[in-house]
């Protein structure tokens, strides 16, 4: 999508790794050199009186870097001066001046323009986290324009260099982030919608299914069973009111299953139960469903957030013995674990 739009906007709810996809496809076009190719990487390399577009092109073609990318997290005061250019004070004798400087994007966009005049292939991405968080009019101004026109100068406020124009090459992607969840946040402005194309990044158990990291089966029976919990008592809800997946893996530190199911339950606590208490307040989960879903997960909401822990773990170390009988693998390979199991016998509870 990005070679036919260079920009886009990942959308859905929390925890549908909407940046994980974002940085992933950083990864693949910096092959594997994400560290060293960012641009904020080269800017604290280069002496402040060099951190300017010509000399971050000599960087990125010294290092034969085959991608420049950066990240910003946009917010409600979250300005114009901080993305694309501002006027920065300057100490001068007698006093002080005021200097037009680029910011990230009238940056990356420059050292872009000075590839390509290079001859030079490298790709530049720029992610936009959390982009329904800012004020796009006020944040963007003329360059929405820019983004739409690729490769033709857009006048500016500031004058960098002897020149008040910004360009877009072409090279250029910008992928943004929305949390679909965040009903304090208006609605997208319909100029940005206009210009990007919106890709829903939905809730689906695919990456407890497909992940390498649980400790056995037992912990990633509990995580599926935590995920289609939630996921019922969400039901009457909008797509985008969920709680996604990445809430429900495990971090690699765990090294038995009641460390697993430990740091499972303490993640539903504090983590959870937080984002669906702010969904109850918003009026997208109703309280008394809530209360059942934490019911039947044996939590106690007036004990201490340790002890609801405790709790939890218990519950999710009885909840999947339960719920694996019949499909692990007996030692003869078979998919049922007893031959002569009958179908109560492996329902999960």
């Amino acid at each position: 999508m990005l070679t036919a739009k260079r920009q886009v906007v990942l959308q859905g709810p929390p925890g549908t790794g909407k940046t994980h996809l974002a940085t992933a496809y950083i990864d693949w076009a910096t092959d594997g050199r994400r560290q060293e190719s960012r641009l904020q990487a080269i800017l604290d390399a280069l002496p402040l009186r060099e951190r300017t577009p010509v000399r971050i092109a000599d960087e990125v073609e010294r290092l034969g870097l085959s991608a420049l990318w950066d990240i910003v997290q946009f917010h409600p005061s979250y300005e114009y001066n901080d993305f694309v250019r501002t006027l920065a004070a300057q100490p001068v004798p007698g006093g002080v001046t005021f200097v037009a400087q680029h910011r990230i994007l009238s940056l990356i966009a420059a050292a872009g323009v000075e590839l390509a005049a290079r001859g030079s292939d490298c790709e530049l991405v720029l992610v936009l986290d959390e982009v329904n968080r800012g004020n796009i009019p006020s944040i963007f101004g003329e360059l929405l324009y820019a983004l739409e026109y690729r490769g033709q100068p857009v006048a500016t406020a500031y004058s960098v260099d002897g020149d008040a124009s910004i360009t877009i090459p072409e090279s250029l992607s910008v992928i943004g982030t929305m949390n679909t969840a965040d009903r304090s946040i208006a609605v997208i402005d319909y100029a940005l919608r206009r210009r990007f194309v919106f890709i829903t990044v939905p809730a689906t158990e695919r990456p407890l299914v497909s992940h390498t990291g649980y400790v056995d089966e037992h912990h990633r029976a509990a995580a599926l069973q935590m995920f289609a919990a939630v996921h019922n008592a969400l039901g009457g809800s909008l797509a985008g009111i969920q709680v996604g997946p990445s809430y429900y893996l495990p971090s690699g530190v765990a090294v038995d299953l009641d460390a697993g199911l430990r740091e499972l339950a303490s993640r539903f606590v504090y983590e959870v139960l937080p984002l669906l208490g702010e969904y109850v307040l918003e009026g997208e989960l109703d309280d008394g469903d809530l209360a059942r879903l934490v019911g039947d997960l044996g939590i106690d909401p007036a004990t201490p957030a340790r002890d609801q822990v405790d709790a939890l773990r218990v519950a999710l170390l009885d909840r999947t013995a339960p719920a694996l009988v019949g499909t692990l693998p007996n030692e003869s390979g078979d998919a049922r674990a007893d031959d002569e199991a009958t179908e109560e016998d492996t329902e999960p509870r």
